[in-house]
């Protein structure tokens, strides 16, 4: 299966448990894979068969910007399910990073990693 692979998309959405999370933004790092067939747009070379990946970072920002949350397990997995419904892919695999937080805890990252 072939895939397409976006890494570290930039967004922002409120998420967080700690009331100084509760009322800020921050932003959030997420890499996506998409597994999908490129036997179509092998032959046709065309835009129609492509998977609009401008689309796809949009569409992961509106829906990050309007995520309102308490975990990033949570937003993960809402966020994996809504692209793999919205562009039809075979399967998506999702890793979000939270950096602010990752800093204050004297962590390099802290991830979360699914595949739906």
């Amino acid at each position: 299966m072939d895939k397409l692979i976006l890494d570290e998309i930039e967004v922002d959405a409120r998420i967080g448990f700690l009331p100084e999370e509760k009322g800020i933004r921050q932003k959030l790092l997420l890499s996506l894979v998409l597994w999908c067939d490129f036997s179509t747009l092998e032959k046709t070379d065309a835009q129609e068969d492509c998977i609009d990946y401008f689309d796809v970072i949009k569409s992961s920002r509106a829906f990050s910007h309007d995520f309102d949350g308490n975990s990033l397990e949570y937003y993960a997995n809402a966020l994996a399910q809504f692209i793999r419904h919205k562009f039809a892919v075979n399967k998506v695999a999702l890793t979000v990073s939270k950096p602010r937080y990752a800093n204050r805890l004297g962590l390099k990252e802290i991830k979360v990693y699914v595949e739906r």
